[in-house]
């Protein structure tokens, strides 16, 4: 229920956007600046973010060669090396973006773990970065076996993968920052704001949101409404190819003398861990629970939290006593194609989703080319 003030004052807005991750906010402020004189008001279900912007690792990454090579068997080249340069520049949007600030964005020493079975990847190696070193100037990958005994993995790890070009940074001081800036703009940001449904007439769009302390939906309006809710897209436009995946993290506490210094992947980019100071920092595994991941629920999986943690033991820390601090889980989307969804789906409509875990690094791309699509209409 609304009062009249309400109704007349505060529910409607040139511009909705739904979702506050790194997308939405970056949509929001990017027409913010385009237009000041428009209001624009940011919707977000969760009291923070409810996907993965700041539930991740804070991988600023590009692709592994193992993630390359499972992508090629699925897509051409061409669309491999076309989702590889959105991650480039993506990043350099956002690097941009928070050049003046404390993110704490550092080009970071990365390696691919190689088992047995991966060994044959050193062979790809001449492969990618022929293909890669175009658009990056520099040869992507190479061989770094000589690091094995500097970080002390376990005896199933048997070679490194280096990668030159991938970063780390702080997401939770991203996120801040762009929050900061957002509201400095004259961005409006609602938490705990869930949109139950969407409705699209010739000149306006309605958007009803629950209010928990009142038990009902408060209608919204807007001229234009962007969709950047990623994984939770499907909740309010079931047509869009989009799957939810949830991913498991966990942080250790402080480790005294740790070796562990850079960012990590193996299995197929699965599996991913980095140093956060002196902490440890590993999240993935849902490629062995797929099915059961695919929920927009957040929750933990135990199964999950212990294959980490079996890990952690046999092949990143072994020999090493450490302590969990924390567990968490956040939501992510993927589909039939790694290529995000970026879309005009109606007159008034447009979505900007399906980032494939790469949020960090696409994110900022696809807030670019949503907000360059509404204005080209």
């Amino acid at each position: 229920m609304l009062s009249f003030w309400e109704r007349e004052s505060l529910v409607t807005y040139d511009v909705i956007v739904v979702g506050s991750g790194i997308v939405g906010l970056t949509t929001a402020l990017l027409y913010k600046e385009l237009h000041p004189r428009k209001s624009v008001l940011v919707i977000e279900r969760g009291i923070l973010p409810s996907g993965a912007s700041t539930k991740n690792a804070g991988f600023a990454c590009i692709g592994s060669i193992s993630e390359l090579e499972a992508d090629l068997k699925s897509e051409s080249l061409d669309a491999v090396l076309e989702v590889v340069e959105m991650r480039k520049i993506g990043l350099e949007l956002l690097k941009k973006r928070v050049a003046n600030s404390n993110v704490g964005f550092q080009n970071e020493d990365s390696y691919e773990l190689l088992f047995d079975k991966d060994i044959r990847l050193v062979e790809r190696i001449a492969f990618w970065n022929t293909h890669l070193s175009p658009m990056f100037k520099t040869d992507v990958f190479e061989m770094a076996f000589e690091q094995l005994p500097v970080f002390g993995f376990g005896d199933r790890v048997k070679g490194l993968i280096r990668n030159n070009v991938e970063g780390a940074m702080d997401t939770g001081k991203m996120m801040r920052y762009l929050t900061d800036v957002a509201l400095k703009a004259g961005v409006e940001i609602k938490t705990g704001a869930e949109v139950i449904a969407v409705q699209e007439f010739s000149t306006f769009n309605k958007i009803f949101i629950f209010d928990r302390s009142l038990n009902t939906n408060i209608e919204f309006r807007s001229d234009l409404l962007f969709v950047c809710s990623n994984g939770f897209t499907k909740q309010l436009f079931k047509d869009i190819d989009i799957r939810p995946g949830r991913g498991q993290v966990l942080i250790t506490q402080p480790i005294s003398q740790l070796k562990i210094k850079g960012i990590f992947h193996f299995d197929e980019g699965y599996y991913y861990f980095r140093n956060v100071g002196d902490r440890i920092l590993f999240g993935g595994g849902r490629n062995k629970y797929k099915e059961k991941e695919e929920t927009t629920e957040i929750g933990i999986n135990n199964a999950i939290i212990q294959d980490l943690k079996a890990h952690l033991n046999s092949t990143v820390l072994p020999g090493t006593s450490f302590k969990i601090d924390m567990e968490w889980a956040g939501i992510m989307a993927f589909g039939e194609e790694k290529k995000p969804i970026i879309r005009q789906y109606s007159d008034r409509i447009f979505i900007g989703v399906r980032l494939g875990g790469m949020g960090v690094a696409i994110g900022s791309l696809v807030a670019k080319k949503l907000v360059e699509l509404s204005e080209s209409d």
